[in-house]
Protein backbone atom coordinates (compact mmCIF):
# COMPACT_ATOMS: atom_id res chain seq x y z
CA UNK A 1 0.00 0.00 0.00
CA UNK A 2 1.72 3.41 -0.88
CA UNK A 3 0.08 6.73 0.97
CA UNK A 4 1.00 10.05 -0.48
CA UNK A 5 0.02 13.15 1.40
CA UNK A 6 1.12 16.91 0.57
CA UNK A 7 0.44 20.71 2.04
CA UNK A 8 2.35 22.55 -1.38
CA UNK A 9 5.71 22.91 0.82
CA UNK A 10 6.02 18.57 1.68
CA UNK A 11 5.56 15.19 0.37
CA UNK A 12 5.51 12.95 2.48
CA UNK A 13 5.19 8.92 0.43
CA UNK A 14 5.17 6.30 3.01
CA UNK A 15 5.06 2.47 1.59
CA UNK A 16 4.03 -1.28 3.64
CA UNK A 17 2.68 -4.43 2.85
CA UNK A 18 -0.91 -4.91 2.17
CA UNK A 19 -3.03 -7.77 1.31
CA UNK A 20 -4.28 -8.80 -1.88
CA UNK A 21 -6.23 -6.20 -3.12
CA UNK A 22 -7.34 -4.49 -6.53
CA UNK A 23 -4.86 -1.64 -6.72
CA UNK A 24 -7.13 2.01 -6.29
CA UNK A 25 -6.24 5.83 -6.10
CA UNK A 26 -8.93 7.86 -3.95
CA UNK A 27 -7.74 11.42 -3.33
CA UNK A 28 -9.34 12.06 0.32
CA UNK A 29 -10.31 15.28 2.00
CA UNK A 30 -7.34 15.31 4.91
CA UNK A 31 -10.41 16.61 7.13
CA UNK A 32 -12.68 14.14 6.71
CA UNK A 33 -10.42 11.11 4.84
CA UNK A 34 -13.89 11.07 2.38
CA UNK A 35 -13.01 10.81 -1.27
CA UNK A 36 -12.56 14.25 -2.55
CA UNK A 37 -12.27 14.87 -6.73
CA UNK A 38 -10.03 13.20 -8.73
CA UNK A 39 -6.92 11.87 -8.13
CA UNK A 40 -5.07 12.67 -12.12
CA UNK A 41 -6.34 16.28 -11.76
CA UNK A 42 -5.86 17.28 -8.37
CA UNK A 43 -2.54 15.65 -7.27
CA UNK A 44 1.14 16.38 -7.95
CA UNK A 45 3.21 13.67 -10.52
CA UNK A 46 4.92 12.34 -7.15
CA UNK A 47 6.28 9.01 -8.83
CA UNK A 48 9.17 11.06 -10.25
CA UNK A 49 10.43 11.62 -6.94
CA UNK A 50 10.58 7.79 -6.06
CA UNK A 51 13.90 7.52 -7.04
CA UNK A 52 16.71 8.58 -6.10
CA UNK A 53 18.25 11.87 -8.78
CA UNK A 54 21.23 10.75 -10.25
CA UNK A 55 22.24 14.64 -9.65
CA UNK A 56 21.85 14.65 -6.05
CA UNK A 57 24.63 14.80 -3.29
CA UNK A 58 23.56 11.83 -0.57
CA UNK A 59 24.54 11.03 2.87
CA UNK A 60 23.55 8.32 5.03
CA UNK A 61 23.09 8.97 8.83
CA UNK A 62 22.20 8.67 12.09
CA UNK A 63 18.56 10.38 11.80
CA UNK A 64 18.09 11.37 15.73
CA UNK A 65 21.62 13.17 15.60
CA UNK A 66 20.38 15.10 12.02
CA UNK A 67 17.52 16.00 13.92
CA UNK A 68 19.83 17.40 16.90
CA UNK A 69 22.30 18.78 15.07
CA UNK A 70 19.13 20.66 13.23
CA UNK A 71 17.35 21.46 16.50
CA UNK A 72 20.68 22.93 17.70
CA UNK A 73 20.89 25.34 14.59
CA UNK A 74 17.38 26.62 13.78
CA UNK A 75 16.84 30.04 14.53
CA UNK A 76 13.52 31.59 13.61
CA UNK A 77 13.17 31.10 9.75
CA UNK A 78 14.77 29.02 7.44
CA UNK A 79 17.87 27.04 7.66
CA UNK A 80 20.52 26.66 5.38
CA UNK A 81 21.55 23.41 4.53
CA UNK A 82 24.39 21.86 3.12
CA UNK A 83 24.31 17.88 2.31
CA UNK A 84 27.86 16.32 1.79
CA UNK A 85 29.00 12.81 1.26
CA UNK A 86 30.44 13.11 4.43
CA UNK A 87 27.24 14.10 6.24
CA UNK A 88 24.87 16.89 6.93
CA UNK A 89 25.83 20.70 8.42
CA UNK A 90 22.90 22.92 8.99
CA UNK A 91 24.37 26.91 9.06
CA UNK A 92 26.85 28.84 6.99
CA UNK A 93 26.53 29.91 3.34
CA UNK A 94 24.99 27.53 2.11
CA UNK A 95 22.05 27.98 -0.93
CA UNK A 96 19.98 25.74 -0.10
CA UNK A 97 17.45 26.92 2.63
CA UNK A 98 14.52 25.11 4.33
CA UNK A 99 11.82 25.45 7.38
CA UNK A 100 13.51 23.88 9.85
CA UNK A 101 9.81 22.92 11.49
CA UNK A 102 8.85 20.79 7.86
CA UNK A 103 12.48 19.42 8.23
CA UNK A 104 11.97 18.47 11.89
CA UNK A 105 8.92 16.79 11.11
CA UNK A 106 10.16 14.90 8.27
CA UNK A 107 13.68 13.89 10.04
CA UNK A 108 11.02 12.74 13.66
CA UNK A 109 8.76 10.64 10.92
CA UNK A 110 11.78 8.74 9.95
CA UNK A 111 11.57 7.54 13.17
CA UNK A 112 15.27 6.36 15.14
CA UNK A 113 17.25 4.45 12.64
CA UNK A 114 19.28 5.36 9.55
CA UNK A 115 17.85 8.30 6.72
CA UNK A 116 19.38 9.17 3.46
CA UNK A 117 19.18 12.46 2.77
CA UNK A 118 19.57 14.01 -0.84
CA UNK A 119 19.59 17.43 -2.42
CA UNK A 120 20.05 18.04 -5.68
CA UNK A 121 20.66 22.10 -5.68
CA UNK A 122 19.09 25.19 -4.11
CA UNK A 123 15.80 25.10 -6.12
CA UNK A 124 15.28 21.13 -5.57
CA UNK A 125 13.38 19.62 -2.86
CA UNK A 126 15.70 17.94 -0.13
CA UNK A 127 14.67 14.42 0.28
CA UNK A 128 14.71 12.49 3.52
CA UNK A 129 14.25 8.62 3.01
CA UNK A 130 14.08 6.27 5.34
CA UNK A 131 12.86 2.20 4.50
CA UNK A 132 9.47 2.81 3.23
CA UNK A 133 9.06 6.77 3.83
CA UNK A 134 10.05 9.68 1.02
CA UNK A 135 9.92 13.25 2.89
CA UNK A 136 10.27 15.55 -0.12
CA UNK A 137 10.48 19.17 2.05
CA UNK A 138 10.49 21.81 -0.96
CA UNK A 139 13.18 24.66 -0.82
CA UNK A 140 12.79 28.27 0.89
CA UNK A 141 13.97 31.23 -1.11
CA UNK A 142 16.30 33.89 1.07
CA UNK A 143 17.02 37.63 0.22
CA UNK A 144 20.72 37.86 0.63
CA UNK A 145 22.33 39.15 3.52
CA UNK A 146 23.04 42.88 3.26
Amino acid sequence: MRAVATDKHRLVVCERPAGPTDPARVLLDPDTLEPAGDVEDDFPDYERFLAADPAAVATTAHGPSVLRALEEAADDGPVSVHVGTDGVRFGGDDELHVDPDLLHDALELAGDGQVIIEAAGPFAPLAVRAPGLLTLVMPVRVAPAR
